[in-house]
């Protein structure tokens, strides 16, 4: 699945131009119900056909939590190294 044209993140609108994957080796491109916390807010989200949702709070319970932790590993060495959002986090 590409990313849709005006994928844009459901907590704080910031517009999504690309992704990594962390429960995996390999870069693969997301599909629907695929999981991503967004970079700028760090809120947790579900990708579907026409963009991000909010995450149902179901799907937050059954979430590995390993996986959850290196996103927000990655989130926090993004904003260290770039300065990006750093009042945000």
């Amino acid at each position: 699945m590409m990313l849709p044209k005006e994928t844009v993140c459901p907590y704080c609108h910031i517009k999504f131009d690309d992704q990594t994957c962390v429960s995996q080796e390999e870069d693969i491109k997301p599909k629907a119900g695929d999981v991503t916390m967004c970079i700028k807010c760090g809120e947790l989200a579900q990708f579907t056909d026409d963009g991000l949702i909010p995450l149902p709070e179901e799907i937050v319970d059954a979430l590995n939590p390993r996986d959850v932790q290196i996103a927000a590993q990655i989130r926090a060495s993004f904003i260290d190294m770039t300065g990006k959002y750093k009042n945000d986090a």
